[in-house]
């Protein structure tokens, strides 16, 4: 989405519509004079920007001004910045990528579960030979 708003990015005023658990509904007039939907999702903001955020506000985003997949998205201008600077896998995904390396580190068989009778995995003899051999 931060590529398609560095590349389609258009700056407008939207009117909240409504303020949904994750997310605010927004409508604005873009750069044709069309009237837009579009939706703002509260996860790169701090929990008290989203608070102050209420149903009639007006608020200065960046949206993206094309027909092209997550057009409908948008990102508070003011944040613009810090959310470019956002790391491209959450914070909160890195341990379960740590956690499977670590597995597939300690025991590579278990890149083949699935593959092959668990029991063969879980024994010394190669997976890779027959039983009899």
């Amino acid at each position: 989405m931060l590529q398609k708003l560095e590349t389609y990015g258009k700056l407008a005023d939207a009117k909240v519509d409504f303020v949904e658990g994750h997310y605010a509904a927004l409508s604005l007039v873009d750069s044709n004079g069309r009237s837009r939907f579009i939706r703002l999702d509260f996860r790169y903001y701090p929990r008290e920007v989203i608070a102050a955020i209420q149903e009639g506000d007006t608020l200065t985003v960046i949206y993206i001004d094309a027909i092209i997949s997550e057009g409908e998205n948008a990102v508070l201008a003011e944040y613009y910045d810090e959310i470019k600077a956002t790391p491209a896998i959450p914070a909160d995904a890195w341990w379960i990528l740590g956690i499977s390396w670590l597995v597939i580190a300690i025991q590579p068989q278990f890149v083949f579960l699935g593959m092959v009778k668990f029991d063969l995995i879980m024994t010394t003899q190669s997976i890779f030979q027959p039983k009899g051999a």
